[in-house]
């Protein structure tokens, strides 16, 4: 997991993998940014498979943008098995799911 910092913004960039064995490391940098930064954008759009951890990790990561005051945004490939995953569990409509890095970027900041 990479970030790269765009004051007040950052990416942070997920793995490949994200499971039971790296999700811990996944919600630590993403709840480091949101302490630090307006606008977080986390970088699925790499991800081949997410577990449940990982979903769970979504959830916890968007209730702590909306303690801390950030705006968290998360880029997931449309049809994509992580994409789908989300949909079977009706998890995608309670995240801000972006379909690219730039649609992310330059989103309506309410959204």
């Amino acid at each position: 997991m990479a970030g790269e910092s765009a004051s007040p913004s950052v990416v942070v960039t997920f793995p490949e993998e994200v499971d039971v064995t790296n999700s811990a490391a996944a919600t630590a940098g993403v709840f480091d940014a949101l302490g630090s930064h307006d606008l977080v954008i986390v970088d699925m759009s790499g991800t081949k498979f997410c577990d449940s951890s990982g979903m769970r990790m979504l959830l916890v990561a968007r209730n702590h943008a909306d303690v801390t005051g950030s705006v968290l945004r998360i880029v997931i490939t449309p049809g994509s098995a992580v994409a789908r995953s989300l949909a079977v569990l009706s998890m995608s409509s309670l995240l801000p799911i972006h379909d690219t890095l730039d649609d992310a970027m330059e989103a309506d900041p309410a959204r």
